[in-house]
């Protein structure tokens, strides 16, 4: 005798579905599991161009730390003239001022996302 989804335990559900079989639940109703990952996809679409901003602005520091080394201004001056004259306190602090200003912005950014 073959059970219908209604008769099925929890696991025999996920186990039919793993393997290709739709459930015959009316499809207004939703299991709370359901309703979580439609939940959680919704917040995705919600967050995906925030966290492509945050992308784009700490990929820009670093394009703007580069620039320096072609004489075009930028992060980066004080770095490459450390690199030039071999003084290794500008190395450390234009490194340190480039990636500290990436990791600030990032996390501002990310709060910023958080809150929306």
């Amino acid at each position: 005798m073959q059970q219908t989804s209604s008769e099925l335990t929890g696991q025999q559900a996920n186990e039919l579905r793993a393997h290709g079989h739709q459930s015959s639940r009316p499809s207004g109703r939703q299991t709370s599991s359901e309703l979580t990952n439609q939940q959680q996809a919704n917040e995705l679409r919600a967050r995906g161009p925030a966290a492509g901003i945050r992308l784009a602005v700490v990929s820009t520091v670093g394009i703007a730390t580069i620039a320096a080394s072609i004489n075009a201004g930028g992060l980066g001056i004080l770095l490459f003239e450390g690199l030039r004259t071999m003084h290794i306190s500008k190395i450390l602090w234009g490194s340190l001022l480039s990636a500290g200003m990436a990791v600030l912005l990032n996390a501002v950014l990310k709060i910023m996302e958080e809150r929306m």
